[in-house]
């Protein structure tokens, strides 16, 4: 044990491995829990969901629409292109790197357990047009989680004030949440699809985040 703790404190890959097997672990309990729930999920789903929705307005919808874009595939590219090249200038190709290597590995999260659980989606709301793939987890929340979680993580490393550190996390903390409170408000996901998004993806962006000590 201690041989491997060690092993754990010096190596990234080893901490990379670690932290997609657990991120993978938690998707694999909480689908299994989600789906099989007859109790406590549906409850929670249902009561969040209508507390969610209770605030629609067209005014919300509008910027809503927007909101959730920030975590769409599309989205995240554009962002993440506009990131790239301003890490090229700065020469930080390591951040680079991590970058690619966090969404890279929360695409291979969700995508393989929508497969693996299928669980079906809610009906989408304002009109709000969704493709066929399965509900859990959100894509939109993990995705979110791991860029701007990440990111907010490598800017810090290049802040020495301590409010500029704060203001950056606040930002990065809000977006994430936004863009969850997002799917839910349109109903193209659970609220528990939302929350394992999170969860894994704070894992997961965690153990990347690590290798920029190495």
């Amino acid at each position: 044990m201690n041989s491997f703790l060690s092993l754990y404190h010096r190596s990234s890959a080893v901490r990379l491995c670690v932290g997609f097997a657990c991120a993978a672990a938690l998707l694999g309990v909480l689908g299994i829990f989600t789906t099989n729930s007859h109790l406590i999920v549906p409850h929670f789903d249902e009561y969040v969901r209508l507390k969610v929705q209770s605030i629609a307005s067209s005014n919300v919808t509008a910027a809503m629409r927007i909101l959730t874009r920030l975590g769409s595939t599309l989205g995240l590219t554009a962002l993440g292109m506009v990131v790239i090249g301003l890490f090229l200038y700065m020469r930080r190709l390591k951040y680079i790197g991590l970058l690619l290597l966090a969404m890279a590995g929360q695409g291979l999260l969700q995508i393989g357990f929508k497969e693996i659980f299928e669980r079906q989606r809610p009906q989408a709301m304002f009109d709000y047009v969704i493709g066929d793939t399965p509900s859990f987890p959100s894509g939109h929340s993990i995705a979110a989680t791991c860029f701007f979680g990440l990111l907010a993580y490598l800017i810090s490393l290049e802040l020495r004030s301590g409010a500029q550190k704060f203001i950056v996390w606040t930002l990065a903390v809000l977006i994430i949440l936004l863009v969850g409170f997002s799917r839910v408000y349109f109903d193209v996901h659970y609220p528990s699809d939302v929350l394992a998004g999170y969860l894994a993806g704070v894992i997961w962006a965690s153990s990347v985040a690590s290798g920029a000590r190495s």
